[in-house]
């Protein structure tokens, strides 16, 4: 939802019967000014160019006629359809639409042409796009009106991104040498004139994604470049500033994650930046609008929430709610206050119906202190014991936090209480708790997550004969080394895309970057197949299936390039030789995120829920 500048009217994206429709409403009134959608074009961003017209990113299948055709059909899926990206402009009054660099030449091959890097709110006839023309990337002033563009600089092939300053001029283009591992910063001159000014180099988290992220290089403040970067003393993320070619710390914490950049839409500067603890809080530099957002604070006292939209003046905001009983709802707040709900985003999804979330903190067998999220059931009294799942993340240099799980919440709404822990590895506690978990695969992360079971099992709200584990990619190592480490612990597992053979992992992984920097970072933090091959078969629950004597579930995407599907076969192959209790479910085109498109989920889901109820009872 976004909200007019003039604070007016809102614009929204509404699914009814398989589409998606924009709607503009008056916000005083409620009533209904205009509307466009269809569920074959489909809406998937909207925003204001200024108050007459309406920014509408949609998703367009590339066969489009082939697609409206067979919309006509009961069984009609538009996920089975390649989509692009485009951006039109829509007239609110007239309902006229145009889409934007249309005709521009060079251009139309574009997959995603949706790209807005500033809405220049000084001249609401035009706003900049980013697009590829002939391979290189470049910026363009457009016009709403017309959809024409004009090339304002081209760039390279590496580029991946453009800061303009509060009025649109270009200052500086980010391109990416991903095998390098650096980004080079470079200053505008003119049209086809470039200065190099700085290179930021990656460190060992970057090189571990081996990837770049828009988020990651924010933005400007006051025309100097803002870079989210991990402080490698504290092991804590924090905002950078460059400062006359320098890079200078400029939001640093003590105890948790700088998690992003909050950039202001119209103009893309940096207004402040969030954090995580165990919710997401917002900071801004402005004092009254910090004040805005903290007043509101106490009305999500265990939700996260964030100010998503805003008039021009500030006095009307939309914020975005969620938690773990709450995937999404939206509120308008004027002047800072005075939240009112607009819209839940699921109102089929009761939340009287779902778990709720609390945090627990827990000591380990060696003193450490490890905090985890208990997803509890609507049954749930404290009375009678009841069956536990424990879901490990993956990663496992990751975190859990109080947010919405599709997946947590499916398993504790069929009456099972769900455990999730920030086991010794796990990201956002600084640099000794993350090294704690170096080359501790099945050693001290596993007995983390046996000590938060030890722990719920004291306090008597688990039946100690009813437990499983549970998890995908590292999740679902975890999930096999479980009863192999505590066989009485355990009463079945589920493996999800995960791995099960740790010198064929690490090979895989080698082979594909082809990196000796990786291959440290491989070595560093799971083991150095060359002089630790040892520690490592001890640890591949391929190679100790012997021990593992409880009914396992692997599930596996057939066309995973991350952690491949031979390793739940092997994992099946010796468990089908031991004569050992396994069922294997292999999802065909599904990748490492078994979960992205509906249809893989449904098959997740069906095979987690029909195992835990004849295992579980």
């Amino acid at each position: 939802a976004s909200v007019s500048p003039d604070g007016s009217m809102i614009a929204g994206i509404w699914r009814k019967d398989d589409g998606r429709f924009v709607m503009v409403y008056g916000i005083e009134d409620e009533v209904l000014v205009n509307g466009t959608g269809d569920k074959v074009v489909r809406p998937f961003n909207v925003s204001w160019a200024n108050n007459k017209k309406l920014l509408i990113k949609l998703s367009v299948p590339i066969l489009l006629e082939s697609a409206k055709s067979a919309a006509e059909d009961d069984d009609f899926d538009i996920s089975d359809y390649r989509t692009v990206g485009r951006l039109v402009s829509y007239d609110i009054e007239t309902g006229e639409t145009i889409q934007l660099l249309a005709d521009e030449r060079g251009i139309k091959t574009n997959r995603n042409l949706t790209r807005v890097s500033h809405y220049l709110p000084e001249d609401p006839d035009h706003i900049l796009m980013n697009a590829s023309r002939e391979g290189f990337y470049s910026q363009y002033k457009v016009n709403v009106n017309t959809g024409e563009g004009e090339l304002v600089a081209r760039a390279g092939k590496r580029t991946f991104g453009f800061i303009n300053d509060e009025d649109g001029k270009l200052l500086y283009r980010l391109d990416y040498f991903r095998h390098s591992k650096y980004i080079k910063i470079l200053r505008f001159i003119s049209k086809n004139d470039w200065e190099e000014v700085e290179r930021i180099y990656f460190d060992d988290e970057d090189q571990s994604k081996n990837k770049v992220d828009i988020n990651g290089l924010v933005g400007r403040l006051d025309n100097s470049l803002v870079y989210r970067k991990l402080n490698e003393d504290t092991g804590f993320y924090e905002l950078v500033r460059l400062v006359d070619g320098k890079f200078e710390s400029f939001v640093s914490l003590s105890d948790r994650d700088v998690m992003g950049v909050i950039i202001r839409g119209i103009d893309s500067e940096v207004i402040g930046y969030r954090t995580l603890k165990d919710i997401y809080r917002s900071h801004y530099f402005d004092e009254k609008l910090d004040a805005q957002y903290q007043a509101m604070a106490s009305e999500f006292s265990e939700q996260n929430f964030s100010i998503i939209s805003q008039s021009s003046d500030k006095s009307v905001s939309i914020v975005l709610s969620s938690g773990v009983d709450n995937p999404a709802s939206y509120y308008i707040a004027k002047n800072g206050q005075d939240l009112e709900l607009l819209k839940y985003a699921y109102p089929t999804l009761p939340s009287k119906g779902l778990a709720t979330g609390v945090k627990i903190q827990y000591q380990t067998r060696d003193k450490l202190l490890i905090d985890a999220y208990i997803f509890l059931p609507k049954e749930f009294d404290g009375n009678d014991p009841m069956p536990l799942v424990v879901l490990p993340h993956g990663g496992p240099h990751a975190r859990d936090s109080l947010f919405y799980d599709d997946f947590a919440q499916f398993i504790a709404t069929r009456g099972y209480i769900v455990a999730k822990a920030n086991f010794r590895g796990s990201t956002g506690y600084g640099k000794s708790f993350q090294e704690a978990g170096y080359k501790q695969w099945g050693q001290a992360m596993q007995d983390d997550l046996e000590d938060l079971v030890k722990t719920l099992l004291n306090e008597r709200l688990v039946d100690p004969q009813r437990i499983c584990i549970v998890g995908a990619s590292y999740g679902g190592y975890a999930a096999l080394m479980g009863p192999i480490k505590a066989p009485e612990m355990y009463a079945c597992s589920v493996s999800i895309n995960g791995v099960t053979h740790l010198p064929k992992q690490i090979e895989f992984v080698e082979d594909k970057l082809d990196d000796d920097l990786f291959a440290q970072y491989v070595a560093q933090r799971i083991g150095d197949p060359d002089t630790e091959i040892q520690m490592l078969n001890a640890h591949s629950p391929a190679l100790i299936s012997k021990q593992l004597n409880v009914p396992v579930l692997l599930i596996h995407g057939e066309e995973d390039d991350v952690v491949p599907f031979e390793q739940s076969k092997i994992m099946h192959t010796v468990l089908k030789r031991r004569d050992k209790p396994v069922k294997f479910v292999s999802v065909k085109d599904a990748g490492h995120n078994i979960f992205y498109y509906r249809g893989d989920m449904r098959t997740v889901f069906e095979h987690v829920e029909s195992f835990l109820n004849e295992h579980l009872k």
